[in-house]
């Protein structure tokens, strides 16, 4: 706020209004701070210019236009308490807003404005110049800068009527006048003027606040007249992917080029953009209209799906209807199509909902991952939450998107193939049905086309994996080509294949997503293990910490893609080859690939990683083809593979065991002796000392523990699972998991031995 130690206007109104400071000043009134000595108080003097104060035309206008927005009592609308001129001045005095603007508040949050609140503020202001046009009143200069905030933030819509008194909104041969970035197509043409003028200067505004920027920008005003009547804006979603689809609808009508295309009367864009995000942002308590409106949705859909079967069975199945077609297929169909019905109308709440969770899971995710570490340190956290956040959130739409697509599928796929098919040629249903399938899966692609356009690379290929689980899932035409290989398995691995090459065209972006997450957060706990050490030793650890990371994250690959392709492959492949055939190319091919990632994981990051990587492909190998009972004819065989994999897999893993414990001690103590501490924190350094002995010890129990879990997924499960299939070896079985369980309770009990009386003793001396 700009001051001035001698107020050019001292006093107004014989005393009445003591000018102390200037609170803006524009091209054509100066806004003044002043005392009032009837209300002792402050209030605000909008000062005209004086060279627009000598326009005796003008000042008809002035004082026509004052007391009209003397007469708006609304309290959305900036209170007026008098206007006057005295000696050649004309002023209004109006309530002051110590609060600033809704444009100050913009610039303070530094980016999009939460969209509920953006919607409720527009909203309130189309409320405002609603009742201003209900009066014959245009504001011709909506903008965030003349959106004061009171008290709560409540936005209050002042400069009423300057802009139409001091400019020309008629063709009345004056000059235009406006905000250009806020300036309608017909202000700038200069034509006929009426509420839907306001409108496209609100919605205008509205886009800034939700996207953090204007929809156009030049540097002339020759610049933005051209885009303002001819460009077309970004689609906020291009911008911001948070926003919904309704939303984003309601926004580019407002703002609409041509006023017939526009909302015929402000209020009707403020209900509306209130109801479009009330409606894309699911089911709350506090959101009673949208529950009323989904509610008897859900009723009629869950009715509809309990007396389905029942109308369904009403009809006599052999009644023709015409030539093959009978009359339960119709009705089936009419059925199924109800439910679609009901299903798109609570889609967008269904859309809001998913989106809220998965805001709170994100959002739990970057506490999660900031707590104790970089908290107070780094803003932004280990994960940089707030850069893929709104893209991460939009993505539930798309998600929502798919499964309804599907789901759709399920409900009407089946009738309306007999419904099209049998009136023609029953020999026709495979053709139609793959014909559907066809449509489905290229409705798919495009979805996750606009996600992956929207979020970019790895967010829409984690999306096309989930796309993949649902296409996996669709029963699919089930016929033979080339032979005896299935089509529909064909079809399933070829969209496997497609998921898995795009996987592998974002690993190496992937890679280095997770080594900026964790590569800091491992160094930033090992940092105490570094002390002393040179710039070079810190640098090569940094390397082989990436190193790690790198081919972690290349297992990782291998576990999911096998998972992905294994099955349509083997269906593939018996058209081709004999079972046991298939099951060796695959079992060799997969333990071929692990032994060249893990040997590659070995040698650049060493035998505590290689192992690490070893154990992960681990529940991968013991499920290979080959070893899957039944398949070889002999059942000492799966449990001795699954036995020498497992038990080597585990020797391993406990050759490293001491080194794991070594690693695992500055994570797990620090953390532990925090919680300690903010109970009873050390008196001594002996004490101190002591007490992360101790913790050392239960660090190494818990890794104990950890192992133990490890070699129930590693041995027990699997190796159990193939004895069983030995009618001889059943007991064996039996005992594995008694011992099992005996080594689970032995080391819990380490556990509990090593931490409860330290619990204790924090707990009576806290």
């Amino acid at each position: 706020m700009a001051t001035e130690t001698t107020p050019p206007l001292p006093v107004l109104r014989d005393g009445e209004y003591e000018i102390q400071d200037i609170l803006a000043k524009g091209g054509m009134a100066t806004v003044y701070k002043a005392h009032s000595r009837s209300l002792n108080g402050p209030v605000a003097i909008k000062v005209l210019e004086p060279r627009l104060a000598s326009d005796r035309d003008l000042m008809v206008r002035f004082r026509g236009e004052a007391e009209n927005i003397h007469n708006l009592h609304h309290p959305n609308i900036l209170e007026v308490y008098y206007f006057a001129e005295e000696n050649g001045i004309a002023y209004i005095a109006m309530r002051y807003v110590p609060g600033g603007t809704l444009k100050d508040l913009l610039e303070a949050l530094g980016g999009p404005m939460d969209l509920r609140t953006a919607a409720r503020v527009t909203a309130q202001v189309a409320a405002a110049l609603q009742h201003a046009h209900d009066h014959g009143m245009i504001h011709l200069d909506v903008k965030p800068g003349n959106v004061l905030l009171g008290d709560a933030d409540w936005p209050l819509l002042a400069d009423f009527g300057i802009i139409r008194i001091a400019g020309d909104t008629r063709l009345d041969g004056q000059r235009i006048a406006g905000t250009p970035a806020y300036m309608s197509p017909e202000q700038w043409k200069g034509g006929p003027i009426d509420g839907r003028s306001d409108q496209y200067s609100l919605g205008l505004m509205f886009y800034e606040l939700v996207t953090g920027r204007r929809p156009f920008t030049g540097e002339t005003s020759a610049e933005l007249k051209e885009q303002h009547l001819s460009a077309e804006p970004a689609r906020p979603r291009q911008i911001n992917p948070g926003i919904p689809g309704p939303v984003e609808e309601v926004m580019l009508r407002a703002i609409a080029k041509e006023p017939k295309d526009r909302f015929p009367k402000i209020a009707e864009f403020g209900a509306a953009l209130v109801e479009a995000v009330e409606r894309s942002r699911g089911m709350q308590l506090e959101t009673k209209q949208a529950i009323v409106s989904v509610v008897p949705n859900l009723l009629a859909l869950v009715v509809l799906a309990l007396v389905a079967p029942l109308l369904e069975s009403l009809p006599n199945p052999e009644l023709p209807v015409f030539r093959q077609l009978t009359l339960n297929w119709p009705i089936a169909l009419v059925v199924a199509m109800l439910e679609v019905a009901l299903l798109l109308s609570i889609r967008w709440p269904i859309i809001g909902l998913a989106t809220r969770l998965m805001g709170t899971a994100v959002d739990a995710l970057d506490w999660l991952t900031r707590v104790y570490v970089r908290i107070g340190t780094d803003a932004a956290g280990p994960l940089h939450v707030s850069k893929w956040r709104n893209a991460a959130l939009s993505t539930a739409e798309g998600l929502i998107n798919v499964a309804y697509l599907f789901l759709i599928y399920q409900l009407v796929a089946t009738p309306l193939i007999n419904t099209l098919a049998l009136p023609i040629d029953p020999g026709l249903t495979d053709l139609i049905a793959t014909g559907i399938a066809a449509v489905v899966l290229l409705v798919a692609a495009v979805i996750v086309l606009r996600i992956y356009r929207a979020t970019g690379p790895i967010i829409g290929v984690c999306v096309l994996s989930i796309c993949w689980a649902f296409v996996s899932a669709l029963p699919l035409v089930d016929r033979s080509i080339m032979g005896d290989v299935s089509l529909q398995w064909l079809v399933k691995l070829l969209v496997g294949v497609a998921v898995l090459a795009a996987f592998l065209a974002v690993r190496t972006r992937v890679q280095r997503s997770v080594r900026e997450a964790l590569v800091p957060l491992a160094l930033r706990q090992f940092r105490h293990l570094r002390r002393g050490q040179l710039a070079e030793q810190i640098a090569a650890q940094r390397l082989q910490l990436e190193s790690s990371v790198n081919g972690l994250v290349n297992v990782l690959y291998l576990v999911i893609g096998y998972a992905m392709i294994a099955l349509p492959l083997q269906r593939v492949l018996l058209g081709l080859v004999t079972p046991l055939a298939s099951a060796i190319v695959i079992t060799v091919a997969v333990i071929f690939v692990t032994a060249l990632l893990i040997n590659r994981l070995r040698v650049s990051s060493g035998i505590v990683t290689a192992t690490l990587g070893l154990v992960i492909c681990s529940p991968t190998l013991l499920g290979l083809p080959l070893f899957v009972p039944g398949l070889s004819g002999s059942a000492s065989f799966q449990w001795i593979a699954r036995l020498i994999i497992g038990l080597g897999v585990l020797l391993l893993f406990l050759g490293v065991r001491r080194q794991v414990q070594f690693a695992c001690r500055p994570l797990i103590v620090p953390l532990v002796a925090q919680q300690l501490a903010s109970f009873r924190p050390s008196t001594t350094e002996g004490e101190e000392t002591k007490r992360r002995q101790s913790l050392g010890h239960f660090a190494d129990t818990l890794v104990d523990l950890v192992y133990l879990l490890v070699s129930y997924f590693v041995v027990v499960a699997p190796v159990t699972s193939a004895l069983v299939l030995s009618r001889n070896l059943a007991a064996v079985s039996t005992l594995v998991y008694l011992l099992f369980v005996l080594a689970v309770a032995y080391v819990i009990y380490q556990l509990l031995r090593d931490f409860v009386p330290r619990l204790r003793s924090v707990a009576m001396l806290a």
